[in-house]
C-alpha cells in the first residue's frame, strides 16, 4: 500500500519516509521512556498494561480520541495512549498494530482504493488456487 500513501487523509499524520517499526521490546522501552519523561508512576500504571491497552485499542480500530473511558484508570490509559502516539510521531516510529490500523483507516476512507485491493486480492487468490491445483500442492 506504499504507493497509495499519498491518498491518506490528514486525519492520521504522515509517516516519515524512513520510519522504524518497533517490536514489542522496543515498544515497551518507549513506554518506559514516556513514563519517565512525564513522571508517570509505573507501579500504579504498569508499562506492559499500557502496551496491551494500546494493542487492544488499535485492534479495535480506535485512536485515543475515539475511546470512551468509563473510569479513572481507563481515562488515564487513554491519556497515556495519546502521549504514546505523540511520542511515536515525533520519533518517526510505529508499532506493528499501527501499520495495520493505518491500512484499515486508509481502506475505510477510500472506496476506490478499497475496490482496487479487493480486485487485486481476488486475482492473487485465484492465481494461488490455480498454482496449487496445477502443481498438486497442499496448503
Amino acid at each position: 500500500m506504499q504507493p497509495h500513501a499519498s491518498s491518506a487523509t490528514t486525519a492520521t499524520p504522515q509517516l516519515p519516509q524512513l520510519f522504524q517499526i518497533l517490536d514489542t521490546q522496543d515498544q515497551l522501552a518507549l513506554i518506559k521512556r514516556l513514563y519517565k519523561a512525564h513522571s508517570i508512576d509505573d507501579e500504579r500504571f504498569p508499562p506492559r498494561q499500557l502496551q496491551y491497552f494500546i494493542a487492544n485499542a488499535k485492534d479495535e480500530g480506535l485512536r485515543p480520541n475515539e475511546i470512551e473511558a468509563g473510569d479513572d484508570l481507563a481515562r488515564r490509559q487513554v491519556e497515556h495512549y495519546a502521549l504514546y502516539e505523540a511520542m511515536c510521531q515525533r520519533e518517526g516510529v510505529v508499532d506493528f498494530a499501527e501499520l495495520l490500523l493505518r491500512s484499515y483507516e486508509l481502506l475505510a476512507r477510500h472506496d476506490g482504493l478499497r475496490e482496487h485491493y479487493r480486485v487485486v486480492f481476488r486475482i492473487c487468490s485465484s492465481m494461488s488456487f490455480r498454482i496449487r491445483t496445477c502443481c498438486n500442492i497442499n496448503g
